[in-house]
């Protein structure tokens, strides 16, 4: 493995210049193999809100019974009085509205339904005549009728609720990790992958450590990732008659952008997504650390620039070449920047003694123009 790594690493460090670039990381970070990279925050554009369903009609009053007629008086001396009328009926109460139905849910709800007006109250009955008074003495008094009581108000129907409002879709603009995962539907660039570390494996320490199996960056959500370490002293070797570079490199971050939940990074077709570059705001907690980034692709090269400094930083392919460190590199074109597995930031080392860092990067956008 070591032997690997090395030979990798030559492709940043030329024996004879003090040289050093990105390499591919031995150890991909497989934590996040357990994340699903087409969750997320996951979707179609925000829904509205569903309307709100109109209230139901009120039911109309029952009408009133009649009054009942009174009974003429009978003929003769004085005539007694006719009968009382009968009561009248009361009227029926009127039925209670139907409810209104719930929107649906996504998108816009759908209105809820009005309410059933209620029924209208029956009318009472109207009190029968009194009788008539015989001849010679006075029929009684027929007594009125008695008034029919009003029908109930219906009730109102009830109101629909509103819709649930839809997820969120894809998005321009910074990518958004989710354990240190980006999901291809959490962007409108299709790039999905996982944040990652790796070292020269001669001494050079970094953190968090991704190894094979391991968790890294399960903590990490948003748009910041940080790291930190310390890049070992660069050896003489008396074989290569120079400082060994190519073994004593230093340690990196990476981040794959098109690796589907812990499956073999695949190249990104940065063209079909109209990518040419991607930009950055790098926090460097230790100044005497130089950063350097660049972009790895499918064949083992790194195209790389000098230093991104603290602050904002905007790196185009056309920017980038395979000897960012010297002079006489290969500049990174379109047609094989549509072979890039990912993005590498690494702090070379010296022969001075050891090199500590501690860095953030935010906002990781890719660039469209």
């Amino acid at each position: 493995m070591r032997r690997m790594i090395a030979s990798i690493g030559h492709v940043f460090f030329a024996p004879a210049a003090l040289v050093l670039g990105l390499v591919v990381g031995t150890a991909a970070c497989s934590s996040n193999s357990a994340s699903n990279p087409d969750s997320g925050p996951n979707g179609c554009q925000t829904g509205s809100e569903g309307t709100t369903g109109s209230a139901g009609t009120t039911g109309s009053a029952g009408t009133t019974g009649s009054a009942g007629t009174t009974g003429s008086a009978g003929t003769g001396t004085t005539g007694t009085a006719g009968t009382t009328g009968s009561a009248g009926t009361t009227g029926s109460a009127g039925t209670t509205g139907s409810a209104g139905t719930t929107g649906s849910a996504g998108t816009t709800g759908s209105a809820g339904t009005t309410g059933s007006a209620g029924t209208t109250g029956s009318a009472g009955t109207t009190g029968s005549a009194g009788t008539t008074g015989s001849a010679g003495r006075g029929g009684t008094t027929g007594t009125a009728g008695t008034t029919g009581t009003a029908g109930t108000t219906g009730s109102a129907g009830t109101t629909g609720s509103a819709g649930t409002t839809g997820s969120g879709g894809a998005v321009a603009g910074p990518l958004m990790f989710t354990q240190g995962y980006v999901a291809s539907t959490s962007n409108i660039y299709g790039i999905q992958g996982a944040i990652y570390t790796f070292t020269d494996g001669a001494g050079s320490t970094i953190s968090p450590t991704c190894g094979t199996g391991q968790a890294c960056y399960m903590a990490t959500s948003g748009t910041k990732f940080c790291t930190s370490g310390v890049g070992t002293t660069v050896l003489y070797s008396a074989t290569l008659g120079a400082y060994d570079y190519g073994t004593y490199w230093g340690a990196a971050l990476g981040f794959d952008l098109n690796e589907a939940g812990g499956n073999p990074r695949q190249p990104y077709v940065a063209s079909a997504h109209s990518v040419t570059g991607f930009s950055m705001d790098v926090t460097n907690n230790l100044p005497s650390s130089q950063i350097r980034f660049g972009f790895l692709t499918s064949d083992g090269s790194n195209y790389c620039v000098k230093q991104v400094a603290a602050g904002a930083n905007t790196v185009h392919f056309s920017s980038t070449s395979t000897n960012c460190f010297g002079t006489g590199g290969t500049a990174l074109t379109s047609t094989v920047a549509d072979t890039i597995v990912g993005l590498q930031w690494q702090v070379p080392t010296s022969i001075n003694g050891t090199t500590s860092f501690d860095f953030c990067i935010d906002h990781l956008t890719p660039l469209t123009q």
